[in-house]
């Protein structure tokens, strides 16, 4: 099946039970009572190296008796809700979880799940499948390991990611493969902070991007908050407010998700050299913060995911 081929499952009403099991994806059973089901499917080769990534994703129009179950499912996924209600049941929620519209429901693997219409009785929802091998550790220091109902989310900023995916379904490369990472990135920024934002001043979002475009080299507060005409801090107090994270926080986990792609990307590279280029002179320093972030050594977090 061509990884950019968008699949319409349906154009008119249909009504059809179907049970998706197998070893390592778990069991989905689904009662497809829905109307315009698009499915699209991302550019994923076999040996796909990105940090985390977007499977692929639906947008779809459930109606009243439409119902989805997953169980063992390995990988999270999120709902978004664009019209309608959404259910969700599982046994390690105390109550059916109503889900309404303009919000975002987040799934995490395993658990088992039962979705269906809320009272409205139809339900348009977009769905993405997430990946990769930093999922979990983000998940877990995040909170994103128990069930997430966010409300009332940011909608212009997440229907502009879900377009995003919708182009990179489009094309089979590399390019799209590695925007996929990058996008899937933001997504997960958008979800630790999914609230309609003020208008982020320019003098910040240049600042932003300076940290961005200097990972090799070191950038001070100091550097920063003298180009953005402030205090240090006031840029803190702002990168808090517009991004979620301080200046130094941001640049921290920018590096290490640099050092992490550059591990498993690039082989012939020493830990020494990819220090370098992720702003760290000294590798023992690089690899006692990598451990600090990953849980383990660069060297043993390149072999294990070699080997895996």
């Amino acid at each position: 099946m061509p990884y950019s081929e968008t699949h319409l499952f349906s154009d008119r009403e249909e009504f059809k039970p179907e049970i998706i099991a197998g070893k390592g994806v778990g069991e989905q059973r689904l009662t497809l009572h829905r109307k315009n089901c698009r499915l699209y499917y991302m550019y994923l080769p076999t040996e796909t190296r990105e940090m985390v990534y977007v499977e692929n994703f639906f947008e779809t129009h459930w109606l009243e008796k439409a119902r989805f179950g997953r169980r063992n499912v390995p990988w999270p996924s999120v709902e978004f809700v664009r019209s309608g209600s959404l259910l969700v049941e599982s046994p390690d929620l105390p109550h059916p979880q109503h889900v309404p519209a303009g919000s975002l429901l987040w799934i995490p693997p395993v658990r088992e799940t039962l979705l269906r219409p809320g009272p409205e009785g139809f339900c348009c929802k977009v769905s993405l499948t997430l990946g990769g091998i930093l999922l979990p550790d983000w998940q877990a220091k995040s909170g994103f390991d128990q069930y997430r109902v966010l409300p009332q989310i940011d909608r212009k900023r997440f229907e502009l990611l879900v377009e995003d995916f919708r182009r990179l379904s489009e094309q089979q490369s590399e390019e799209a493969l590695h925007r996929n990472g990058l996008t899937t990135w933001k997504l997960l920024q958008f979800l630790q902070n999914p609230f309609p934002l003020r208008e982020v001043p320019e003098r910040f979002r240049k600042s932003l991007e300076k940290l961005r475009q200097n990972l090799a080299r070191p950038v001070t507060l100091e550097e920063l908050a003298k180009e953005a005409c402030c205090s240090r801090i006031h840029l803190a107090r702002a990168f808090r407010n517009y991004f979620g994270e301080t200046p130094h926080r941001m640049l921290r986990n920018l590096r290490m998700r640099l050092a992490a792609n550059l591990l498993l990307n690039n082989p012939d590279l020493s830990i020494k050299e990819i220090a370098a280029q992720v702003g760290y002179d000294n590798a023992l320093t690089f690899s006692a913060e990598f451990k600090r972030d990953h849980g383990e050594s660069p060297r043993n977090f390149r072999n294990r995911q070699n080997w895996n």
